[in-house]
Protein backbone atom coordinates (compact mmCIF):
# COMPACT_ATOMS: atom_id res chain seq x y z
CA UNK A 1 0.00 0.00 0.00
CA UNK A 2 1.64 3.71 -0.26
CA UNK A 3 2.09 5.52 2.99
CA UNK A 4 -0.41 8.26 3.55
CA UNK A 5 1.06 11.03 5.22
CA UNK A 6 -2.27 13.51 5.92
CA UNK A 7 -6.25 13.31 5.32
CA UNK A 8 -7.96 16.44 3.68
CA UNK A 9 -11.73 17.29 4.08
CA UNK A 10 -13.66 19.88 2.66
CA UNK A 11 -16.03 21.43 5.50
CA UNK A 12 -18.27 24.70 5.41
CA UNK A 13 -17.78 27.74 7.67
CA UNK A 14 -20.28 26.26 9.93
CA UNK A 15 -18.55 22.42 10.38
CA UNK A 16 -15.01 23.39 10.77
CA UNK A 17 -15.77 23.91 14.67
CA UNK A 18 -16.20 20.12 14.68
CA UNK A 19 -13.42 18.95 12.78
CA UNK A 20 -10.93 21.24 14.74
CA UNK A 21 -11.94 18.80 17.63
CA UNK A 22 -10.95 15.88 15.85
CA UNK A 23 -7.78 17.61 15.57
CA UNK A 24 -8.01 19.14 11.61
CA UNK A 25 -6.35 22.32 10.88
CA UNK A 26 -7.43 24.62 8.55
CA UNK A 27 -4.89 24.56 5.45
CA UNK A 28 -6.43 27.22 2.69
CA UNK A 29 -9.54 25.80 1.63
CA UNK A 30 -9.43 22.22 3.31
CA UNK A 31 -9.51 21.09 6.67
CA UNK A 32 -6.22 18.35 6.96
CA UNK A 33 -5.40 15.75 9.43
CA UNK A 34 -1.77 14.81 9.62
CA UNK A 35 -1.77 12.10 12.51
CA UNK A 36 -4.20 9.75 12.25
CA UNK A 37 -4.51 5.63 12.24
CA UNK A 38 -6.54 3.39 10.29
Amino acid sequence: YPEIKKIAVIAGVWVRAYYEKLGYELEGEYMVKKDFWF
